[in-house]
């Protein structure tokens, strides 16, 4: 039967190998609450042997010497593994400056001095998203207090 088993870790790994000949790609694994049974390897790559814990799709199948109850001896025939590690998540922290896409050119410029003349140009190359000229500029590296300002250039 085909099935997936959830929350799996590896206790052996020494079978995590698809080169090994039939009887030597068996690890053991464990759900945590005390139960342990056998994975089989395929004959193709799973990735590395996980750390972590991890679900895994198979066939889950009961070989010969299954004891007298016929609880001994169950294998789950690995076909896909799927890591439990979640994705890392990026969350940017930028300030976006927007102004509309048109046919005139602006720089955009900035200070940190409401009361300075002197301004500045931002050196990022504005991109368009969703027909916006768009800067993104790191609130890391921005000051308590930034001011900005588009200048036309043509």
């Amino acid at each position: 039967m085909r099935v997936r088993i959830n929350d799996l870790t590896l206790v052996t790994t020494n079978g995590w190998n698809p080169t090994n000949l039939w009887n030597n790609r068996k690890c053991t694994v464990t759900d945590g609450a005390g139960r342990h049974f056998t994975i089989r390897h395929p004959r193709y790559s799973l990735g590395p042997a996980l750390t972590n814990r991890f679900d895994a799709i198979g066939i889950f199948t009961q070989g010969s010497g299954s004891g007298i109850q016929g609880t001994n001896g169950y294998e789950l025939f690995a076909q896909q593994i799927i890591p439990q590690d979640p994705p890392v998540l990026g969350i940017a922290q930028k300030i976006a400056i927007t102004w509309p896409v048109s046919g005139a050119a602006y720089q955009l410029e900035y200070r940190t001095d409401l009361n300075s003349t002197n301004w500045l140009p931002v050196t990022a190359t504005p991109v368009v998203i969703e027909g916006q000229n768009t800067v993104l500029v790191p609130s890391a590296m921005l000051p308590r207090e930034q001011y900005y300002r588009l200048r036309k250039t043509n």
